[in-house]
């Protein structure tokens, strides 16, 4: 296995690539909510995927920014740190109960419902739905944040 494969299994990079790297994934979070902003729904299709984002960030950010040899020593930024994890575990709790609401929602839409039922099921959607992409928006906001600290210390980040 090449060095490349066997950093990124463990979930810590070079430090010349942590800053790249993190700031690759919040760009791509960045331009996911853009593309939902307008049309919510549109997340439904792109729920695993915008998860698998979230995941990644927060596994550069705890590994390698905050981990043991990471770039930005924990007791300095621990308020900082609290922040990203809070929004990261919140992204996690939102997503659970998002994707599991919306599995259902689309298995009783095939159902011959009442209308006050199918309003209900849409309703309680639409409110997971924006919860979910709140705890996205926050943890943009903490992994562009943390971009800045790395900024501020002379990480590269593009």
């Amino acid at each position: 296995m090449e060095n490349n494969e066997t950093t990124s299994l463990s979930g810590s990079w070079p430090p010349e690539d942590v800053g790249a790297r993190l700031a690759a994934q919040e760009a791509i979070l960045r331009d996911l909510l853009k593309s939902v902003e307008y049309e919510t729904r549109l997340i439904d299709a792109s729920l695993e995927d915008a998860h698998e984002i979230a995941i990644g960030i927060g596994r550069v950010v705890k590994a390698s920014v905050f981990g043991q040899d990471g770039l930005l020593a924990l007791s300095s930024y621990l308020d900082n740190y609290r922040k990203f994890d809070t929004a990261r575990i919140d992204e996690n709790d939102l997503y659970e109960v998002y994707a599991d609401d919306l599995e259902r929602h689309q298995k009783r839409r095939r159902k011959d419902l009442a209308v006050a039922d199918s309003d209900a099921d849409k309703f309680a959607i639409v409110k997971r739905r924006r919860g979910y992409i709140a705890s996205l928006v926050a943890l943009q906001v903490q992994a562009s944040a943390i971009l800045d600290l790395l900024s501020a210390q002379d990480t590269p980040v593009p």
